[in-house]
């Protein structure tokens, strides 16, 4: 544990987290945390050990859309360096919105989600057009009537290996 200003600053909470935040107009930084319990876990499941699983952050744009983990318009993946806990994400689109998800190569190169961050739209570059929108609208609101409920953005439902 680390001293600052005679308090000490802990480096874990052991519980999993994953949170991404923007840094400017095209990169967002992310940094995220599994618990003991989950690396466990996860190391029994491949029969290995925790640190030689070759660890992803896949991120996803999923602009406008309702995400349901399948229907991005487009994803990469990053090979995380062993250890890792943080990373920053350059060279991204401006007034887009992403979703990332933290998890493992299988043995076979299949990509398992582990735990999800939150969603993050990154700023516009630049002044708004003449009568363009300064926030997205979704395409049913854009209709005169509504006749049903509105399914909510940059929710969906995500289901990753793990303890219940």
């Amino acid at each position: 544990m680390e001293q600052l200003g005679g308090y000490e600053i802990i480096n874990r909470y052991y519980h999993d987290l994953f949170q991404i935040s923007v840094r400017d107009h095209q990169s967002f930084y992310a940094y995220w945390e599994l618990s003991d319990r989950k690396k466990t876990l996860l190391a029994n499941h491949f029969g290995s050990t925790f640190d030689a699983l070759t660890k992803v952050i896949r991120v996803y744009n999923v602009t406008g859309i309702y995400f349901r983990g399948d229907n991005a318009h487009r994803f990469f993946d990053i090979q995380l360096p062993n250890p890792c806990d943080n990373y920053f994400f350059h060279g991204l689109e401006n007034d887009a919105t992403y979703i990332a998800d933290y998890g493992v190569f299988t043995f076979e190169r299949q990509f398992m989600p582990i735990i999800r961050s939150n969603s993050l739209h990154l700023p516009r570059i630049g002044i708004c057009g003449d009568g363009a929108a300064l926030v997205p609208v979704t395409t049913e609101a854009q209709s005169t009537r509504v006749f049903h409920r509105i399914t909510p953005q940059h929710h969906e439902n995500f289901l990753p290996y793990g303890l219940k």
